[in-house]
């Protein structure tokens, strides 16, 4: 597929933002190391957000494994009832 002269133009234009962006990234990143190393209220909220992410993945990845087991387990039963070949009849 051929690219057109706005599809290109467009690029560069992305390009060249996202080279200005990754400049200020690195300033903010040289800059939080060294708030890290010097400021003990920073380096303790720091702390603090990265144990409250972990949690938050943790319960995500319990959540994910109860929810496969339960899939697993309606899995298996409805294999078991196939098995049987159980007829359920309702009398009402």
């Amino acid at each position: 597929m051929v690219r057109s002269d706005a599809q290109k133009k467009a690029h560069l234009k992305y390009r060249d933002n996202a080279e200005k962006y990754e400049i200020v990234k690195n300033i903010n990143r040289k800059s939080n190391k060294k708030r890290y190393a010097e400021d003990p209220v920073f380096r303790e909220k720091m702390k603090a957000k990265q144990k409250e992410q972990y949690q938050k993945k943790k319960e995500k990845m319990k959540q994910e494994k109860k929810e496969a087991f339960i899939k697993e387990k309606l899995e298996n039963e409805t294999i078991v009832l196939a098995e049987h070949d159980i007829t359920i009849v309702d009398t009402a």
